[in-house]
Protein backbone atom coordinates (compact mmCIF):
# COMPACT_ATOMS: atom_id res chain seq x y z
CA UNK A 1 0.00 0.00 0.00
CA UNK A 2 3.05 2.10 0.83
CA UNK A 3 4.31 1.95 -2.50
CA UNK A 4 0.82 2.60 -4.38
CA UNK A 5 0.43 6.32 -2.46
CA UNK A 6 3.71 7.10 -3.50
CA UNK A 7 3.01 6.36 -7.14
CA UNK A 8 -0.18 8.15 -6.79
CA UNK A 9 1.46 10.62 -5.09
CA UNK A 10 3.68 11.31 -7.80
CA UNK A 11 0.68 11.07 -10.53
CA UNK A 12 -0.65 13.77 -8.22
CA UNK A 13 2.29 16.19 -8.88
CA UNK A 14 2.39 15.37 -12.11
CA UNK A 15 -1.00 16.30 -13.02
CA UNK A 16 -1.20 19.78 -11.26
CA UNK A 17 0.75 21.40 -14.33
CA UNK A 18 -1.06 20.37 -16.62
CA UNK A 19 -4.55 20.68 -14.97
CA UNK A 20 -3.23 23.98 -14.34
CA UNK A 21 -3.13 24.69 -18.22
CA UNK A 22 -6.12 23.06 -18.65
CA UNK A 23 -8.01 25.12 -16.40
CA UNK A 24 -6.82 28.33 -17.86
CA UNK A 25 -7.47 27.33 -21.31
CA UNK A 26 -10.95 27.19 -20.58
CA UNK A 27 -10.92 30.38 -18.64
CA UNK A 28 -11.72 33.76 -21.17
CA UNK A 29 -9.18 35.18 -22.73
CA UNK A 30 -8.73 38.18 -20.57
CA UNK A 31 -9.02 36.29 -17.32
CA UNK A 32 -6.49 33.51 -18.95
CA UNK A 33 -3.82 36.28 -19.63
CA UNK A 34 -4.02 37.85 -16.57
CA UNK A 35 -3.02 34.98 -14.77
CA UNK A 36 -0.27 34.28 -17.50
CA UNK A 37 1.59 37.82 -16.60
CA UNK A 38 1.54 36.62 -13.12
CA UNK A 39 4.47 34.01 -14.11
CA UNK A 40 6.90 36.63 -15.02
CA UNK A 41 10.23 36.03 -13.58
CA UNK A 42 10.36 36.07 -9.85
CA UNK A 43 12.87 38.28 -7.68
CA UNK A 44 14.56 36.44 -6.16
CA UNK A 45 14.45 37.91 -2.92
CA UNK A 46 10.75 37.38 -2.49
CA UNK A 47 11.49 33.84 -3.28
CA UNK A 48 14.13 33.43 -0.33
CA UNK A 49 11.61 35.38 1.83
CA UNK A 50 9.21 33.04 1.11
CA UNK A 51 11.71 29.91 1.29
CA UNK A 52 12.51 31.41 4.82
CA UNK A 53 9.43 31.87 6.27
CA UNK A 54 7.95 28.45 4.62
CA UNK A 55 11.06 26.79 6.26
CA UNK A 56 10.25 28.56 9.38
CA UNK A 57 6.97 27.47 9.32
CA UNK A 58 7.95 23.68 8.68
CA UNK A 59 10.31 23.72 11.58
CA UNK A 60 7.89 25.61 13.65
CA UNK A 61 5.61 22.67 13.33
CA UNK A 62 8.57 19.58 13.36
CA UNK A 63 9.06 20.71 16.96
CA UNK A 64 5.53 21.41 18.18
CA UNK A 65 4.71 18.42 16.55
CA UNK A 66 7.76 16.30 18.85
CA UNK A 67 6.73 17.97 21.94
CA UNK A 68 3.27 16.29 21.26
CA UNK A 69 4.61 13.09 20.89
CA UNK A 70 7.57 13.54 24.17
CA UNK A 71 4.30 14.90 26.06
CA UNK A 72 2.28 12.34 24.68
CA UNK A 73 4.83 9.14 25.78
CA UNK A 74 5.53 10.47 28.91
CA UNK A 75 1.68 10.61 29.77
CA UNK A 76 0.91 7.11 28.26
CA UNK A 77 4.52 5.64 30.85
CA UNK A 78 3.80 8.19 33.96
CA UNK A 79 0.51 9.08 33.28
CA UNK A 80 -0.82 7.24 36.51
CA UNK A 81 2.01 8.53 38.70
CA UNK A 82 0.96 12.24 36.95
CA UNK A 83 -2.88 12.14 37.93
CA UNK A 84 -2.02 11.03 41.64
CA UNK A 85 0.57 14.17 41.94
CA UNK A 86 -2.22 16.49 40.36
CA UNK A 87 -5.09 15.05 42.54
CA UNK A 88 -2.60 15.98 45.48
CA UNK A 89 -3.08 19.01 45.23
CA UNK A 90 -6.76 19.35 45.67
CA UNK A 91 -7.86 19.90 48.91
CA UNK A 92 -8.48 16.57 50.84
CA UNK A 93 -12.21 17.29 50.75
CA UNK A 94 -12.65 17.52 47.00
CA UNK A 95 -10.38 14.99 46.05
CA UNK A 96 -13.35 12.49 45.68
CA UNK A 97 -15.24 14.86 43.46
CA UNK A 98 -11.90 15.61 41.23
CA UNK A 99 -11.32 12.16 40.86
CA UNK A 100 -15.02 11.22 39.61
CA UNK A 101 -14.70 14.10 37.01
CA UNK A 102 -11.51 12.75 35.82
CA UNK A 103 -12.94 9.48 35.26
CA UNK A 104 -16.07 10.55 33.49
CA UNK A 105 -13.93 13.32 31.72
CA UNK A 106 -11.85 9.96 30.71
CA UNK A 107 -14.70 8.40 29.43
CA UNK A 108 -16.14 11.75 27.35
CA UNK A 109 -12.77 11.97 25.73
CA UNK A 110 -12.46 8.21 24.95
CA UNK A 111 -15.94 7.93 23.23
CA UNK A 112 -14.93 10.97 20.99
CA UNK A 113 -11.95 9.40 19.97
CA UNK A 114 -13.33 6.11 18.83
CA UNK A 115 -15.75 8.28 17.44
CA UNK A 116 -13.55 10.43 15.38
CA UNK A 117 -11.43 7.28 14.27
CA UNK A 118 -14.71 5.25 13.09
CA UNK A 119 -15.82 7.89 11.24
CA UNK A 120 -12.72 8.55 9.36
CA UNK A 121 -12.21 4.73 8.95
CA UNK A 122 -15.92 5.06 7.21
CA UNK A 123 -14.78 8.85 5.17
CA UNK A 124 -11.61 6.69 3.84
CA UNK A 125 -13.89 3.77 2.44
CA UNK A 126 -16.83 6.02 1.13
CA UNK A 127 -14.51 8.12 -0.73
CA UNK A 128 -11.99 5.34 -1.60
CA UNK A 129 -15.01 3.32 -3.32
CA UNK A 130 -16.68 6.69 -4.75
CA UNK A 131 -13.43 7.96 -6.47
CA UNK A 132 -12.57 4.73 -7.99
CA UNK A 133 -15.85 3.44 -9.07
CA UNK A 134 -15.85 7.13 -10.62
CA UNK A 135 -12.42 6.66 -12.03
CA UNK A 136 -10.67 9.35 -10.63
CA UNK A 137 -6.71 9.67 -10.55
CA UNK A 138 -4.94 8.43 -7.46
CA UNK A 139 -7.72 7.40 -5.46
CA UNK A 140 -6.33 5.55 -2.45
CA UNK A 141 -4.20 9.04 -2.02
CA UNK A 142 -7.53 11.07 -1.66
CA UNK A 143 -9.31 9.07 0.47
CA UNK A 144 -6.19 8.66 2.68
CA UNK A 145 -6.21 12.39 2.73
CA UNK A 146 -10.27 12.18 3.91
CA UNK A 147 -9.30 10.05 6.58
CA UNK A 148 -6.67 11.93 7.83
CA UNK A 149 -8.73 15.40 7.41
CA UNK A 150 -11.74 13.76 8.37
CA UNK A 151 -10.41 15.07 12.45
CA UNK A 152 -10.27 18.75 11.39
CA UNK A 153 -13.46 20.39 11.47
CA UNK A 154 -14.89 21.74 9.33
CA UNK A 155 -11.47 22.89 7.35
CA UNK A 156 -10.61 18.70 7.01
CA UNK A 157 -13.75 18.49 4.51
CA UNK A 158 -12.60 21.73 2.46
CA UNK A 159 -8.81 20.24 2.43
CA UNK A 160 -9.78 16.72 1.67
CA UNK A 161 -12.47 17.88 -0.82
CA UNK A 162 -10.86 20.32 -2.89
CA UNK A 163 -8.01 18.20 -4.63
CA UNK A 164 -10.18 15.52 -5.45
CA UNK A 165 -12.62 17.96 -7.17
CA UNK A 166 -10.04 19.66 -9.18
CA UNK A 167 -8.27 15.86 -9.92
CA UNK A 168 -11.65 15.44 -11.79
CA UNK A 169 -11.75 17.79 -13.51
CA UNK A 170 -9.16 16.00 -15.75
CA UNK A 171 -12.25 13.81 -16.02
CA UNK A 172 -14.98 15.93 -17.10
CA UNK A 173 -17.22 18.89 -14.77
CA UNK A 174 -19.56 15.88 -14.64
CA UNK A 175 -17.44 13.63 -12.41
CA UNK A 176 -16.35 17.13 -10.35
CA UNK A 177 -19.64 17.62 -9.50
CA UNK A 178 -19.96 13.95 -8.94
CA UNK A 179 -17.50 14.11 -6.47
CA UNK A 180 -18.26 16.93 -5.19
CA UNK A 181 -21.55 15.91 -4.70
CA UNK A 182 -20.09 12.72 -2.42
CA UNK A 183 -18.28 14.69 -0.24
CA UNK A 184 -21.09 17.15 0.43
CA UNK A 185 -22.86 14.62 0.65
CA UNK A 186 -20.48 12.52 3.11
CA UNK A 187 -20.35 15.30 5.25
CA UNK A 188 -23.87 15.98 5.43
CA UNK A 189 -24.54 12.48 6.69
CA UNK A 190 -21.78 12.41 9.21
CA UNK A 191 -22.96 16.01 10.62
CA UNK A 192 -26.60 15.47 10.95
CA UNK A 193 -26.49 11.64 11.20
CA UNK A 194 -23.30 9.85 12.49
CA UNK A 195 -22.41 12.56 14.71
Amino acid sequence: AGSVLVDQARELTGRVGDLRQEMVDRLPTSLSNAILRGNAPLDPSRVATSVMSAGRLVVGGAIVGILILILTLYLLIEGRQTYTWLVAYAPPAYRDRVHLTACEAEQAIRGYVIGNVATSIFATVVVFVALTLMHVPASLLLAVLAGIFDFVPVLGFICSSVPAVLLALSKGPVIALAVAAVYGGYHLVENYYVG
